[in-house]
């Protein structure tokens, strides 16, 4: 973080020498170095930059083992206004390599365009079948490699509360799977078995032969009424945000379906940075091909959402998250920095069609029956370190438990459309 520490020393020092300032009329040193530092400060956000951070993202996990993450961000490189960050996330099992590009910052253009490209190798990919009964122990390893490059347009309206950006993506996936006549494969209900076995190029009663690399092109709108009065930790305010995606195969394939989202945040100060925060998230997906939809683009109730649940533990066309989390800060540095800790208790659940399955049934039980719908809950407790100036958190890590057990990673509340990082 060697740039945000250079700008936040600065603002310091411009911080102390107002504080000197005698009486207002007297021309002093003081306030000329005070205009002299602003300047600076002005000069320093205009001028090519760059900032370094090295996190051990993955102390361990199943789905990560052991994994250092490294970014390099840099602003104004080429251009005034332009934010570039290239990220790497080396671990054990998974690997995560991204660029991404913003071509001018919210606060400077009401227009602006957003980049990324992302690559990620996945050779402990966790496939326990299709639907939310599926059991714990029947989950297979998948090596999978995944690449991902998307552009969009972002417009700014009303002092930046409302966004709408349209973007277009194309997406690359290839699954691989070499022990199909193993136990764990056979005790997959026959739709979870023959979805694997279509995503990964295997024949199947209604295929004879399928393609394991699967490509496609991806295209939609996301809009968001943002009255959060910060991004990082916000403390009031609320945000609401939906987007609507078609996925088209642009092979020989026949791979389509349309996807509906839909976020509701909540942030009610409690005094100081004492924040309670509420969040629902409703995921819908509807095929219109004539060929499955891969196991890997069905949405996933897992610990990203809900913690104490394992990585792509639960996957179906339809999903609901209901999460509440309380925080609390241990230090604030100015109101550029800040360390804060936060407890969270959710429920969610997967579904053939949300809008006739759901029930409002809670089951704390590792494995579901055949046919149940009931929501999983999950809690956690976690630990984050923001940038409150550059409006992101830096890290965050949450324990989490569950019907499943314990669960080690990072978490993030909220998800900016368009994100970036």
């Amino acid at each position: 973080m060697i740039g945000p520490m250079y700008r936040a020393l600065l603002l310091t020092t411009a911080l102390a020498a107002i504080n000197l300032t005698p009486a207002r009329g007297q021309i002093t040193a003081a306030t000329a170095d005070t205009t002299l530092l602003k300047k600076e400060l002005d000069d320093y956000d205009r001028r090519f930059r760059y900032s370094v951070l090295v996190d051990p993202f993955a102390l361990y996990s199943r789905t990560y083992g052991f994994g250092l993450a490294a970014h390099v961000t840099a602003d104004n490189l080429l251009w005034e206004g332009s934010q570039w960050r290239i990220s790497a996330r080396p671990s054990q099992r998974r690997q995560i390599y991204w660029m991404t590009l913003k071509t001018h910052g919210r606060t400077k253009k009401d227009v602006y365009g957003l980049f990324r490209a992302l690559y990620e190798n996945n050779d402990a990919y966790r496939y326990y079948g299709i639907g939310q009964s599926s059991l714990l122990a029947n989950g297979l390893s998948i090596d999978k490699d995944y690449f991902e490059a998307v552009a969009r347009v972002g417009f700014e309206f009303f002092n930046d509360h409302l966004t709408i950006q349209p973007m277009v993506g194309y997406l690359w996936n290839n699954a691989s799977y070499e022990e199909t006549d193993d136990s764990t494969f056979a005790n997959l209900d026959q739709r979870s078995q023959e979805a694997l076995l279509y995503a990964i190029g295997r024949p199947t009663p209604d295929y004879d032969d399928p393609d394991n690399v699967h490509q496609g092109v991806r295209f939609g709108a996301n809009v968001a009424l943002d009255y959060r009065d910060r991004k990082a930790y916000p403390r009031a305010g609320y945000l609401i945000n939906g987007s609507w995606s078609r996925y088209q195969s642009v092979t020989d394939q026949d791979v389509v379906f349309d996807r509906v989202n839909a976020g509701i945040h909540g942030f009610i100060g409690l005094g100081g940075d004492h924040v309670l925060t509420f969040r629902t998230i409703v995921q819908s997906t509807t095929e219109s091909g004539d060929e499955p939809m891969p196991f890997y683009l069905f949405p996933k109730l897992d610990f990203n959402l809900l913690g104490g649940l394992r990585n792509q533990r639960h996957v179906n066309f339809d999903l609901v998250n209901a999460t509440a989390e309380y925080r609390w800060s241990f230090l604030n540095l100015l109101d550029l920095y800040q360390i804060s800790g936060w407890a969270s208790a959710g429920v969610g659940g997967v579904y053939n069609d949300i809008w006739e399955d759901f029930e409002f049934d809670v089951t704390f039980a590792k494995d579901l029956p055949e046919g149940s719908v009931a929501l999983r809950p999950g809690f956690g407790v976690g630990l984050r370190v923001s940038g409150l100036e550059q409006e992101h958190d830096y890290i965050t890590w949450l324990l989490g438990f569950g019907p499943e057990g314990l669960t080690l990673m990072t978490f993030r509340f909220v998800f900016e459309i368009g994100d970036i990082r």
